[in-house]
């Protein structure tokens, strides 16, 4: 199955970014989390602060691994403040990607004991790519379809403290009419009824089997007002994800009520250096934790 556009893999520049952080050490490195010896996660916790820490679970770009989180900068900013980091390598491929996206929530909750993890507060942070698999692990509120395979499972009880996307990939919803239009030239009349229907209603409508495959992969199907708060961070200048992708995003997230904060910095390309937003990502943090 293809989205167009925004679901292409996006391509995470490799430039050092220089952090005005305290030194971090791994609690756990390599960890595998997935059914494959490629999933694979280390954990990073604070020093000096009482257990159960809040949990941060990290999602690199594309292509990419977990290392890119740590280059980037984005434990050292959090766990010297108090909070845990979980950093991901997964499979930069759909629908693999938010398998696994799943998979390594169910692994936070599964230890939490082992890391002092406090399963009430546990956030994601997606970077490029990574805005994929977290805003629609946000959103989807059907984790048991991929869970197929996760040696662990997330309860039907478990809700998320919030979500922040930094220069996220995002499937939005002319993206789904554009791509169901093109691939699926019979359907205009179903397409034609999608885009009079606002996109939080799109769940009402019986939609044929050939497209529903296609509104199964785009976060905004999903979204019902009963998401965590979201943090939306976007460089203006950005020409590799556009900043309109995370603008459109927020529209639709507050479409349904949903609390949206947002970073848009003109001067910044793609994924804004952490020294554009720390401020703002730590009053997020305290926000949906304290």
């Amino acid at each position: 199955m293809k989205i167009r556009l925004l679901l292409i893999l996006i391509v995470l520049l490799a430039v050092g970014v220089s952090v005005s952080a305290q030194s971090i050490r791994a609690a756990a490195v390599n960890v595998i989390y997935g059914s494959t010896r490629s999933h694979r996660l280390d954990v990073y916790l604070p020093e000096g602060f009482e257990a159960p820490y809040p949990v941060i679970v990290m999602f690199h770009g594309a292509p990419g691994d977990k290392g890119d989180i740590r280059n980037y900068g984005i434990p050292q900013l959090v766990v010297p403040e108090g909070y845990a980091a979980v950093l991901i390598t997964y499979t930069t491929q759909l629908p693999q990607a938010f398998a696994d996206g799943f998979c390594a929530v169910a692994w936070v909750l599964a230890n939490a004991t082992d890391y002092g993890f406090d399963t009430e507060k546990i956030a994601l942070f997606g970077l490029s790519y990574g805005g994929l698999v977290v805003t629609y692990v946000g959103a989807h509120d059907e984790p048991s379809t991929y869970q197929e395979g996760c040696p662990q499972t997330i309860p039907d009880s478990f809700e998320l403290a919030g979500v922040i996307s930094d220069a996220g990939v995002m499937t939005l919803r002319q993206d789904v009419l554009d791509t169901i239009s093109a691939d699926l030239p019979d359907q205009a009349a179903f397409v034609e009824t999608l885009d009079n229907t606002p996109t939080s209603e799109w769940r009402t409508l019986n939609a044929p089997p050939e497209v529903q495959s296609y509104l199964d992969y785009a976060s905004p199907y999903w979204l019902d007002g009963s998401e965590a708060p979201h943090l939306l961070i976007h460089g203006i200048a950005d020409t590799i994800v556009p900043y309109q992708t995370s603008v459109d995003y927020a529209a639709e997230l507050l479409a349904v009520n949903v609390n949206v904060m947002t970073v848009f910095d003109r001067l910044s390309g793609h994924v804004p250096a952490p020294r554009v937003f720390d401020q703002e990502m730590m009053a997020f943090l305290h926000r949906i934790f304290d």
